[in-house]
């Protein structure tokens, strides 16, 4: 009898995020009204549990609400997502 693989993925934090808010000294509410999500939302993109394909419109809405440069936001975004691929390339439980 096969032995059956489960595939459990790697959940990382966008350390980004939480970076740029502390700078700015505003909560995750603070930034998820400025977006217009809801705070639980919010808490999940910043944990890695949601939001693993950001769409542009997201990302400048979090760029403005962090008031960072689109730019810097896409780069730490391009950044997150490499680690999160590479961390969940071969990660199988048995």
């Amino acid at each position: 009898m096969k032995e059956k693989i489960v595939y459990k993925k790697v959940k990382l934090h966008r350390e980004y995020l939480k970076v740029q808010r502390d700078k700015l000294k505003v909560t995750g509410e603070d930034v998820s009204d400025k977006i217009g999500i809801s705070y639980h939302y919010y808490a999940q993109i910043e944990n890695g549990e949601k939001g693993c394909k950001l769409s542009v419109r997201m990302l400048l809405k979090m760029a403005q609400a962090l008031e960072v440069d689109i730019c810097n936001l896409i780069e730490s975004e391009k950044a997150y997502i490499e680690s999160y691929d590479k961390a969940n390339k071969f990660n199988f439980n048995a």
